[in-house]
């Protein structure tokens, strides 16, 4: 059985990837426009402190359960209304009437 409309409590905004070319070096400068409200089911799964550039940051692991097959693309982010959290997409699969992402997110990541 699919799980009930309650279950996804979480509003969630998508947030769409772009991208312009920087006029200096023509490297790729990305841009995340606001995109659709979500009804979303977040279950955080594990803290994480990975080391990048040699500065550790802390953040943490998430499974998001979005409601019915909307579009969500690997490059896109989901922004948390309630909690003013922003989850890094890593994978996604469908689910029983749903998409199940695989996220993550840093505790100070600013988009």
């Amino acid at each position: 059985m699919p799980n009930p409309a309650g279950y996804y409590s979480d509003r969630m905004r998508r947030l769409i990837r772009g991208t312009t070319k920087d006029d200096n070096n023509g490297q790729d400068v990305e841009s995340w426009t606001d995109g659709d409200l979500l009804w979303c089911h977040i279950e955080q799964t594990t803290g994480q402190r990975p080391t990048d550039f040699g500065a550790t940051e802390t953040g943490q692991d998430a499974t998001v359960y979005v409601r019915n097959y909307v579009t969500i693309l690997p490059q896109d982010r989901l922004y948390s209304v309630e909690w003013e959290e922003t989850y890094i997409v890593d994978t996604i699969r469908r689910g029983d009437n749903e998409i199940v992402c695989e996220c993550h997110r840093y505790d100070l990541l600013e988009v």
